[in-house]
């Protein structure tokens, strides 16, 4: 994917995959970004492999994701999960087993929340999440 993110307390821009059954976990969060800070990107999953929800999440400092455009890329495979910013690797990890089915992808702008906190006057809105383009590939 390839956006411009919005700045403001409470909004919280998101770039993740769920499994089409509704069942939760699994998660993979390519990206989320706080309003209020958007001098950092978190890039995380969420999985019940071993049985209770387990998560983790990699914090990445980056330039300030609402100046310009950046791209937000993930590869998904089998046996690893690789997260990219501007094309740099930012994280890595092995894919746990109840990831090894298809997702769908997910592109949204929330706003309020006990992460993000809620929208304060300081809040601009409208809040745009301007997004050039979201690709998806399959290898063979």
């Amino acid at each position: 994917m390839r956006a411009r993110l919005p700045k403001g307390r409470g909004l919280w821009p998101a770039f993740w995959l769920l499994p089409p059954n509704g069942v939760w976990p699994p998660e993979i969060d390519v990206m989320e970004v706080l309003g209020n800070d958007t001098t950092m990107l978190y890039t995380s999953w969420h999985s019940r492999e071993t049985g209770p929800h387990t998560t983790e999440t990699i914090s990445t400092r980056v330039p300030d994701l609402s100046a310009d455009f950046h791209t937000y890329a993930f590869e998904w495979n089998k046996y690893e999960i690789r997260w990219f910013f501007d094309g740099v690797e930012v994280a890595r990890r092995s894919t746990p087993g109840d990831m090894q089915r298809p997702m769908y992808v997910l592109a949204n702008l929330a706003v309020g929340g006990a992460w993000p906190k809620d929208p304060d006057a300081s809040t601009p809105f409208p809040a745009v999440f301007a997004i050039d383009w979201i690709r998806v590939y399959r290898r063979e």
